[in-house]
């Protein structure tokens, strides 16, 4: 008979594993640059949060029997990216909570944009549209549950080209669609121009009902609203959209990866179930969820405030602002897009790649300016400018 088995390690040996790992990590992430996580979060790690199985089982509004659990700081949460993509007025009207991370948010809005689809239109599938630049999870999405997903050329800087969407729209007239925009692109930090996309659905004719709209705003979305981007790329409800979603670990900076998605009521409501065993309808993704991210996530937003978000904001969009002025100064192909914090750029040496952890694609790598980089004077973060020289010194040797 087939007994699995495994020689347990001692205390010595388990400790002194998790600090070569951390000794590890921690070199790792001095010079960490390539990809958009904000890693400035030591000050808010409270362990004794972790003497407690915080588990959210069920919807968080409603809550549920197992007692161990943060639901009312969920509720904060929801609350303050309510109030940050303008659902202030629409208060009672949508439904939000946390959840693992951004590929989870595109996840549930494409399955609920489904069910909510194929319900008003006598079971005629959607197909998904979303520009060529649009995350990856929207591929998952559209495999897992078996729709056409249809990618829209991308213009130099990333956003979906408005031309090509319409020419989409003008060819799909029979099927509804779920359009996903994006709020800052994974490698350029594009973003889509909302308000022109909606206009072109309305010049279609056709009923409001025969669209989905989701903006996914993992990145940017957690702070365009704070830093007066334009109204044509800003995300919210001011634009007539039906969810919108942010990671919580990225600009925010919360040391687990997470998500938030926020959508309308009344879509969630057609996919809740009652589930006895939990005495809480299910409404979100997964059956058990972190309540610790939750808390650590409710401790980034307000130990910082809208102001401090903010403030973090507006100085590493000047500081990108700044080093993209130094590449074109020196020759280099530099895109920094309007209220970004990421510049893209030609593909410097392996050495550099691998000491910053650069993201690299088709030849070209980007830095992002988080907070954590924006100085480097503590000695604990190599900051964007030792990068920006490093960088430019390499380009001046090959040039």
């Amino acid at each position: 008979m087939y007994r699995p088995s495994w020689q347990t390690r001692s205390r010595h040996e388990l400790e002194a594993a998790v600090q070569c790992d951390v000794a590890h990590l921690q070199e790792v992430t001095n010079h960490h640059m390539g990809y958009p996580y904000n890693l400035d979060f030591k000050a808010q790690i409270y362990p004794e949060l972790f003497g407690f199985l915080l588990n959210h089982l069920g919807d968080p509004i409603q809550g549920g029997q197992y007692g161990i659990n943060v639901f009312e700081k969920e509720l904060e949460v929801v609350e303050v990216f309510k109030q940050l993509w303008g659902g202030d007025s629409l208060d009672d009207e949508l439904w939000g909570y946390v959840s693992s991370s951004g590929t989870e948010n595109n996840l549930w809005a494409v399955y609920t944009a489904m069910t909510v689809l194929i319900h008003g239109h006598q079971g005629r599938e959607p197909v998904i549209v979303c520009s060529e630049e649009g995350h990856y999870s929207l591929d998952k999405a559209a495999a897992m549950m078996r729709l056409k997903l249809i990618k829209v050329c991308s213009n130099k800087d990333g956003s979906i080209n408005i031309d090509a969407l319409k020419d989409v729209l003008d060819e799909r007239q029979d099927v509804p669609i779920i359009l996903g925009l994006m709020s800052g692109t994974t490698v350029k930090e594009g973003h889509d121009d909302i308000e022109a996309a909606l206009k072109l659905l309305k010049q279609t004719g056709r009923p409001r009902d025969d669209f989905y709209i989701h903006i996914d705003g993992a990145f940017s979305a957690s702070f365009l609203p704070l830093v007066d981007a334009p109204y044509s790329i800003n995300p919210g409800f001011w634009h007539d959209i039906d969810s919108i979603s942010a990671s919580g670990h990225k600009y925010i900076g919360c040391p687990i990866p997470c998500g938030i998605l926020i959508m309308k009521k009344r879509h969630n409501d057609k996919i809740t179930k009652i589930v006895e065993y939990i005495k809480s309808n299910d409404t979100t993704m997964a059956g058990s969820r972190s309540g610790l991210v939750v808390y650590f996530l409710w401790l980034r937003l307000f130990s910082l405030g809208s102001d401090g978000l903010m403030k973090l904001a507006l100085s590493g969009i000047e500081l990108a602002g700044e080093i993209a002025q130094a590449f074109r100064d020196a020759g280099v192909d530099v895109l920094h897009n309007q209220k970004a914090l990421t510049l893209y750029f030609p593909e410097p040496s392996k050495e550099l790649i691998d000491k910053y952890s650069l993201a690299c694609q088709q030849g070209y790598a980007h830095i992002v300016a988080m907070p954590n980089t924006l100085d480097s004077r503590s000695g604990e973060f190599i900051g964007a400018r030792e990068f920006a020289r490093d960088y430019l010194a390499w380009w001046a040797a090959r040039h």
